[in-house]
């Protein structure tokens, strides 16, 4: 919040007062809006908790960690601390953003995902009969589904 909030004041400051740029943003706010106005970053503060997004990229929401970390909320294995079962396999997980688009890191996160359910249900001895995928399923979902197949004994739907 601290680090929002000053941004927008810092932004709001240098094109409110900037040589470049006062001119030409001078009454040109809608009459209802006065956060322009603000110059403190404890104004901007109530702001940015009301209009701030996530540009429909969300993130690092879902911290992974060690037992003894009170915070973590999934462990090293994807599996979410204190409900059985359950894991996460998306962008949540990652401790920073990376700078271009999250499609592909969420890809990594699912497969390495995938293969680690594999590890478990192999070390269960559990075989693994079928894989939900997609509508689009694709060639590397038949490759995928071929490697759990290889695991034996019981049988469990994933």
């Amino acid at each position: 919040m601290l680090v929002l909030s000053e941004a927008c004041r810092f932004g709001n400051e240098i094109v409110t007062l900037g040589a470049g740029t006062k001119d030409i943003v001078r009454g040109s706010w809608p009459p209802n809006l006065t956060h322009h106005t603000y110059t403190k970053r404890e104004q901007w503060e109530p702001f940015v908790r009301q209009h701030a997004t996530t540009c429909y990229h969300p993130g690092g929401t879902c911290k992974m960690g060690k037992s003894d970390d009170p915070l973590a909320v999934v462990d090293e294995r994807l599996r979410v601390r204190g409900v059985a079962n359950l894991r996460v396999a998306d962008v949540s997980v990652m401790p920073k953003l990376n700078q271009g688009h999250t499609r592909m890191p969420a890809y990594g996160i699912g497969e390495r995902a995938a293969g680690l359910i594999m590890e478990d249900a192999e070390a269960l001895n559990v075989k693994v009969k079928g894989v939900v995928g997609s509508l689009n399923a694709t060639k590397a979902d038949d490759d995928l589904i071929k490697r759990v197949a290889n695991v034996t004994t019981k049988e469990v739907h994933v």
